[in-house]
């Protein structure tokens, strides 16, 4: 997702929306999409949504492309830990801007978070709902 700097799809030490939710537990995006769409709509911070194919088998590489433009110049994205209750890995806002100019490149460790929303301790634990739910952690 590119987008500006005042919109956050998910953000550490803060609650998971619905739709991260359902898309860390269960890999649901219908509710995701609509949250995203409607904050496009409603502040037009959002530009443009991107997608990839999942990495079979547990380790791989994926890529995709993307457009961003100077009101639009923060990434951030999510991806499912699978299996997992409600693990991902993603990145919150990450300006692909330094200063006035486009960076040459971005690369960064992902490290998995917890949703807080499934409280199952191992990744193929049931169904284990968080009540009440916790704040997305590392």
């Amino acid at each position: 997702l590119t987008h500006s700097s005042d919109y956050h799809m998910w953000q550490r030490n803060d609650f998971a929306s619905n739709g991260v939710r359902e898309f860390a537990e269960k890999g649901e995006a219908w509710t995701l999409m609509k949250e995203v769409e409607a904050a496009g709509k409603r502040i037009q911070s959002v530009y443009g949504i991107l997608s990839a194919p999942a990495v079979a088998g547990g380790t791989g590489q994926m890529s995709t492309e993307f457009e961003v433009f100077a009101r639009h110049s923060y990434l951030s994205f999510i991806a499912r830990i699978v299996p997992s209750p409600d693990w991902f890995v993603g990145v919150d806002s990450v300006d692909l801007c330094d200063g006035d100019h486009w960076k040459e490149n971005a690369s960064m460790e992902l490290f998995p978070y917890d949703a807080g929303t499934d409280s199952g301790f191992t990744f193929s634990s049931p169904n284990f709902e968080t009540i009440p739910q916790d704040k997305i952690t590392q």
